[in-house]
């Protein structure tokens, strides 16, 4: 007798501490068929993704999934020469375009010329399998770094993040 109601006890208990686990308010249960999509079976609670901080995703830029990489060394020698500002984008809206030249000499110095200073300094290329990058130097200890999106006879578009936005410049050489 003392054995059943040690076992009663014990069941009791063991369901007791399973129901605590189980709390009155359920958490919304996702499913997920068989062509991918995601089913909710309580659709009247808040996902805990609902609920939590959104998670950022890098954005690339357009041009970028339309370039041709990787860039090679032979094609540096396209950048040897005077680009003029055409287009600008800012994470993806297009801008209204600023004065601005650009001038890429064979000894690897440049010259930024604006309507409102000029920068001078020298400029080095560092080519990977997956992106081209441009690091510009100024005399002033100024460094400023873009990728090259593109590199071709007749454009170039740079792309640097400002103000945690993606900024595209398009140039064409001046001499078009």
């Amino acid at each position: 007798m003392q054995n059943r109601l040690l076992i009663w006890i014990t069941l009791i208990v063991l369901l007791l501490s399973l129901g605590a686990c189980n709390s009155a308010e359920t958490e919304p249960v996702a499913s997920e068929s068989a062509a991918g999509e995601t089913a909710q079976q309580n659709p009247t609670q808040d996902t805990a993704a609902d609920q939590a901080y959104p998670v950022e995703t890098p954005v690339k830029p357009a041009a970028q999934a339309e370039s041709a990489y990787p860039i090679t060394q032979d094609d540096l020698g396209q950048l040897i020469q005077v680009w003029t500002l055409t287009a600008v984008t800012v994470d993806g809206s297009a801008q209204e375009a600023a004065e601005k030249t650009l001038e890429f000499n064979s000894d690897n110095t440049f010259q930024i010329i604006t309507s409102d200073n000029t920068i001078t300094g020298n400029w080095t290329a560092r080519l990977l399998a997956t992106e081209s990058n441009l690091m510009l130097s100024s005399s002033e200890g100024t460094l400023f770094s873009y990728q090259i999106t593109s590199l071709e006879a007749d454009s170039l578009v740079l792309t640097s993040i400002q103000d945690g936005k993606p900024l595209e410049e398009h140039f064409a050489p001046a001499n078009w």
